[in-house]
């Protein structure tokens, strides 16, 4: 089995990857479920509690029914189920999103657990929650960046309740040349980090352009940071920070908008030149529709204080 760094990575410094919810003194971020996690990140010279999810419960760039047709039938069964669609071999640098159907009740915690071939022991990565579609079928799904830390290889996923006893497994190939970096780096304001050693440090994040309430795609960007530099991203409405954007109204299902930011750490690989480039998954599962969206990617320190070089962009959920 392939180890996946970034995600330890995330493991270590922030936590499983459980559905984000900051506490900016808003009343709709109260009520956190127990399977959510909190970790504490300095962001501005200030301390934020978020909870992380990974995933939603489409594929990317294409439409709702599309998705619906493209996923598997649900089984017909009285007996609690997680059914995982099949997926096909990838390469490095592709958009893994592993994804199915439970007749578990609605919102109930569904969990993302590495296989260790060798040993046959499994290591929870990320954890998200089942959510209804329009037909009432409770879908769930996790989204991996294979960029920065999936080596080439085997790869074998287990999906489960909290106490494992419903589950299912799924494998594929990752073919392809690893693209990400030897060794993770942390900025220390210094301009050797950048890849001449010379110029102003620089974040930059590519266009997005509209999206659909749960979307899955990768945002992407670039920068003249050294490759293995670790870089924070996070999404969230714009009007945390302006409040005349703020909807007259907030759904509190954790389905629909209750737990509204999301983080992901990520490292720079190696581009072309003085450019290198950077990118992680975005899920619009859990946010409101017709809400502008805001995304920040920085450097950070090795507690994950957030540094002062950073990109930010801006693109409207639909």
């Amino acid at each position: 089995m392939k180890f996946n760094q970034n995600l330890v990575i995330g493991l270590l410094c922030l936590g499983l990857f459980v559905a984000i919810v900051i506490t900016v003194g808003s009343s709709l971020l109260t009520g956190i479920p127990l399977n959510q996690q909190k970790t504490e990140v300095t962001k501005n010279g200030e301390n934020i509690t978020e909870t992380m999810n990974v995933t939603s419960g489409t594929n990317p760039g294409i439409t709702t029914s599309e998705n619906e047709t493209m996923q598997t039938p649900p089984m017909v069964t009285d007996e609690p189920f997680i059914s995982i669609n099949p997926i096909s071999d990838k390469n490095t640098g592709d958009l893994i999103i592993i994804s199915g159907t439970t007749n578990l009740p609605s919102r109930t915690p569904i969990y993302l657990k590495d296989i260790n071939d060798s040993t046959g022991e499994d290591t929870i990565i990320a954890n998200t929650i089942a959510c209804p579609d329009t037909s009432g079928i409770n879908h769930w799904s996790f989204a991996l960046d294979s960029t920065d830390s999936m080596r080439p290889g085997g790869y074998r996923y287990k999906v489960s309740t909290t106490s494992g006893d419903v589950n299912s497994s799924v494998q594929f190939m990752l073919n392809g040349q690893f693209l990400g970096p030897d060794s993770t780096l942390y900025y220390q304001d210094s301009k050797e980090a950048t890849v001449r050693g010379t110029g102003t440090p620089y974040i930059n994040v590519n266009p997005i352009g509209d999206r659909q309430k749960g979307d899955i795609f990768l945002v992407s960007g670039t920068t003249n940071l050294v490759e293995g530099t670790m870089l924070y991203c996070t999404v969230w409405p714009v009007y945390f920070e302006d409040t005349s954007k703020k909807l007259s109204t907030h759904s509190l299902d954790p389905c629909n908008g209750q737990y509204n930011m999301i983080g992901y750490p990520t490292t720079v690989v190696k581009g072309t030149g003085d450019t290198n480039n950077w990118s992680f998954p975005a899920d619009m599962a859990l946010f409101e529709e017709n809400t502008e969206m805001i995304v920040h990617v920085s450097t950070v320190n090795e507690d994950f204080t957030e540094k002062d070089i950073y990109g930010n962009s801006t693109f409207n959920l639909t």
